[in-house]
């Protein structure tokens, strides 16, 4: 998800991003390393865990599988109809 108004700059936001998560997984030691800072005190395991829950190579791509569950999503919250789905 994008804001709307980052019109043409979107593809360099994008490819940013998906540049950085890639380096993350590339180097999931260090990444974590790094977020523990951040965290709430919760051990490696757990850290790791969670982040493998939101940062894996979905993340990268989603293909089909991304793509039918935004749908979803969206029809779920009204925000498509089923018709346009």
């Amino acid at each position: 998800m994008a804001r709307r108004d980052l019109g043409a700059r979107l593809g360099d936001v994008s490819a940013v991003l998906g540049e950085a998560i890639r380096v993350g997984l590339d180097n999931r030691d260090e990444a974590l390393a790094y977020a523990e800072q951040f965290g709430r005190a919760i051990d490696r395991d757990t850290a790791d865990r969670f982040v493998a829950m939101y940062v894996n190579e979905l993340t990268c791509d989603t293909a089909d599988l991304g793509r039918r569950a935004v749908d979803e999503l969206l029809l779920r919250s009204g925000s498509r109809s089923a018709a346009y789905a």
